[in-house]
């Protein structure tokens, strides 16, 4: 084959696969991306999004297991609640008052990710280590369609 249509050819190819990969079916928005170095716990991801399914990601770049804690907030609490109840990031116990559901994944590689539909309310996200300590990362709020 001709060494011109050759780069032509993948040309194309790479130019139909960079447009295909900003497209979203519509059903799954993977923008709930956590990173957790044992330290720090950083959130990527908007502060406020649409109800509906979700594909969540934790980074784990410790060499232990890690969790990310997705709770939706009970009517009245407020993420500086959460903030003020885990005090210093990484003192705290895995668990949070004021919580009317509890998302959590156990990943000990990098990344995993999980997929879960959220309704309409507030969520605080949080990276948890294998001791059962808590970092607040972001609050999320979900609107309703």
């Amino acid at each position: 084959m001709n060494p011109r249509i050759k780069v032509w050819t993948l040309c194309v190819l790479v130019v139909m696969m960079l447009s295909l990969g900003g497209c979203k079916s519509g059903e799954i928005d993977q923008d709930i991306i956590l990173t957790f170095d044992g330290e720090v716990c950083k959130y990527d991801g908007p502060s406020v999004a649409s109800e509906g399914d979700r594909v969540m990601t934790l980074k784990n770049t410790t060499e232990h297991d890690s969790y990310m804690k997705v709770l939706k907030l009970d009517e009245g609490t407020t993420w500086q609640d959460m903030i003020d109840f885990v005090g210093e990031p990484g003192s705290a116990p895995g668990w949070l008052p004021g919580v009317s559901s509890v998302m959590t994944t156990a990943v000990p590689g990098n990344p995993d990710a999980w997929e879960h539909s959220l309704h309409e309310g507030l969520y605080g996200i949080f990276c948890v280590d294998f001791e059962d300590r808590i970092w607040p990362a972001a609050p999320l709020e979900v609107k309703g369609q």
